[in-house]
């Protein structure tokens, strides 16, 4: 009994690792790039990012055992979260999701490129920052609308052991739902982008994108979400994880991406046809990361979780 109780952190270390671990990624590149010179590579880079993402929410299972945490079930967590989440202020959560999302980004884009190189291209380091805020605020806006809220306020959290198959076909039968708002969102980011100048189309397809499917999801038919949720994925082989990875995040990360690049070549599409195949490559692979990071996660937190009960 004792391997399924799962970690639940005092409120006030959840809000501070919202600030704290995208801190921790800021200085990755300028750091590395200055370590190896010219021998840094963007794959180093971000490697190096989700091996501190790793630590980070290891050391936050640490600090949190030893300050306030409790080791409690599963479904008791997902309770406490769903009532806290809907009993929030809106634009308390709003504001703190929309900073982390921010700094994130940022730290990114250092890893992408140099720090003196910040905004190059895109109209200075001032309007690049604007562009990350407006971003920022387009991902919280289920936040802002309260319909995150309203839907933690009516979702049940199953209390009962149920079959695994039965959480994973509930988990998977509303992706195609999802597939879709990506889609549509993607084609009109790629039109909406192409009525731009170089300078202007990349950060039109991303805005016009990200809003577009924000404001799907707020739809009925896009935003349906489970009558019931389970609060774990049940006893699942890491293939498994995998698999949930690759759908939940390879597949819409793959149409987004793949958009990215019909934008990028402009007036000459069929330019970029040899790559897609390897952007949806790397985006299934960043999927299956996803995955990975979630079964090692719930290993760790059942295995100490077992040690500190017996």
């Amino acid at each position: 009994m004792s391997a399924k109780l799962v970690l639940w952190k005092p409120r006030a270390q959840r809000i501070a690792e919202y600030f704290i671990f995208p801190l921790v990624l800021l200085p990755v590149g300028p750091v590395m790039r200055n370590l190896l010179g010219n021998a840094y590579v963007v794959e180093l880079g971000f490697a190096a990012a989700f091996a501190l993402i790793i630590l980070s929410v290891l050391g936050g299972r640490l600090w949190a055992q030893g300050h306030g945490g409790e080791w409690v079930a599963p479904a008791e967590r997902m309770q406490r979260l769903f009532a806290e989440l809907a009993s929030a202020p809106r634009w308390q959560t709003a504001l703190t999701r929309a900073v982390c999302y921010a700094l994130t980004f940022i730290a990114m884009i250092l890893i992408i490129a140099p720090a003196d190189e910040f905004g190059l291209g895109f109209g200075g380091p001032a309007v690049l920052i604007g562009f990350v805020a407006l971003v920022s605020l387009i991902m919280v806006i289920p936040l802002l609308t309260g319909k995150q809220q309203r839907l933690m306020s009516s979702i049940v959290v199953e209390q009962t052991e149920v079959p695994s198959s039965r959480i994973w076909s509930e988990q998977f039968r509303l992706l195609p739902r999802s597939y879709l708002a990506t889609l549509i969102a993607t084609i009109a980011g790629f039109f909406a982008g192409s009525q731009f100048t170089d300078t202007l189309r990349m950060a039109v397809f991303a805005i016009v994108t990200l809003g577009l499917l924000q404001l799907l999801r707020q739809l009925p038919f896009f935003g349906k979400a489970p009558k019931r949720v389970y609060p774990s994925f049940g006893r699942r082989e890491f293939g498994n994880y995998l698999l949930l990875g690759i759908l939940c995040w390879g597949i819409p990360y793959a149409i987004m991406f793949s958009g990215y690049l019909f934008i990028l070549v402009g007036d000459e599409p069929f330019a970029v046809f040899d790559s897609v195949a390897l952007t949806i490559l790397v985006a299934l692979l960043g999927g299956a990361l996803m995955g990975g990071f979630l079964y090692l996660n719930n290993r760790i937190g059942q295995r100490r979780a077992a040690g500190e009960t017996t």
